[in-house]
């Protein structure tokens, strides 16, 4: 999104950019070696600009030097504007035709990403440490099945993604490729798969960001919180998770979760603590809203009469929130997404029900 900036002359085009990885000791790894070798020939990546960084970083008005602070919502709408930054080589594209082929996936064969969060990944990161708070965010990757069915009954595969997963997917149907845990799993193939397929299915996770580079549609599903939502992508869709009430036996309204502070909650406490349980999509939902992808991608969606009042009514909500802001910028600016039509058409009562409940 930086380099979009820039090139949409909303960053200074003039700057030269030196750039370095805090990867080291004590640091956060590097999680995807492909993926730093591909920006390690499009950036100028060097170590030793740690240290005039570091310098710049303790005299009065460094800042102006540095580049903006990283923050992965896309306000201005730049991804969809510009043109991906990164490429394959020849050599590249060529193992990744291979890769495909040694998973049983025809060369000229669609197919679709799949992944669902779970907490395997941190606790191999960090053994013995308690993330536990992110586990609002998990979902189960066979309800998932479902949708990868009929999907497959379109001719599609869907590759379900993911480089440390905790399940496995319960199926046996040839079109559905668990590439997580059959063994076929790369740095290299993490990349090439999140930038060849026709749209990504995932929740609330880092590789959701990697279609995003190559600018695929992404359908984002048991969204939670729902102001983090990513709103920008003209092809993007999202239906989030439904906030249950335990003291009154219902689900929290669009409009409590913004009103009281909900829909920012980035932890599982936050929602325990006010007697709240995020639950999961159904499989139902998560199918209807992959339909609705494949048919918008594919030119054949056919909205309902009201179909596109309703989707304003939801994003009128947003126009009203209180600023919220990550990284010095707001949560929302350019609005182009859409949540799922059938979702929102199901449950009409979440947009029409008045605030009645508030926080203890």
């Amino acid at each position: 999104m930086y380099l979009s900036k820039r090139e949409l002359g909303l960053d200074d085009p003039r700057a030269i950019d030196f750039f370095y990885y805090t990867s080291r000791p004590g640091a956060s790894p590097i999680s995807n070696q492909q993926l730093r070798t591909m920006w390690d020939r499009t950036l100028r990546v060097n170590r030793l600009t740690r240290w005039p960084d570091w310098i710049n970083r303790s005299i009065p008005g460094g800042k102006k030097n540095m580049v903006p602070p990283r923050n992965t919502r896309d306000i201005h709408g730049t991804l969809a504007l510009t043109q991906p930054h990164l490429s394959f080589t020849e050599e590249e594209e060529q193992m990744g035709r291979e890769g495909l082929r040694s998973m049983g996936i025809p060369e000229d064969a669609i197919f679709i990403g799949f992944h669902a969060r779970d907490a395997a990944w941190l606790e191999n990161l960090s053994p013995g440490l308690d993330y536990s708070y992110h586990n609002h965010r998990d979902s189960n990757i066979n309800t998932y099945i479902p949708a990868m069915e009929t999907l497959a009954e379109r001719g599609y595969y869907a590759i379900r993604m993911g480089s440390v997963v905790k399940d496995v997917l319960e199926t046996s149907n040839a079109k559905i490729i668990d590439y997580a845990t059959n063994g076929s799993r790369t740095d290299f193939l993490d990349i090439y798969l999140g930038a060849k397929c026709r749209f990504f299915v995932g929740s609330a996770a880092g590789i959701t960001e990697l279609p995003k580079i190559f600018r695929k549609p992404i359908l984002s599903v048991n969204q939670v919180p729902l102001e983090w939502t990513h709103s920008w992508g003209p092809q993007d869709i999202f239906i989030p998770k439904k906030i249950w009430l335990r003291s009154e036996a219902r689900y929290l309204a669009f409009r409590e979760l913004m009103d009281y502070g909900v829909g920012i909650s980035i932890s599982g406490s936050q929602y325990a603590d006010q007697g709240l349980d995020p639950i999961d999509n159904t499989p139902e939902e998560i199918t209807a809203a992959v339909l609705e992808m494949e048919h918008r991608i594919s030119g054949t969606w056919c909205a309902a009469e009201d179909d596109e009042e309703i989707q304003e009514r939801f994003w009128r909500l947003f126009d009203d929130l209180p600023i919220r802001t990550h990284a010095d910028e707001p949560l929302h600016g350019v609005i182009a997404s859409r949540i799922g039509a059938e979702f929102l058409r199901s449950h009409l009562a979440l947009l029409e029900r008045e605030p009645s409940w508030s926080p203890s």
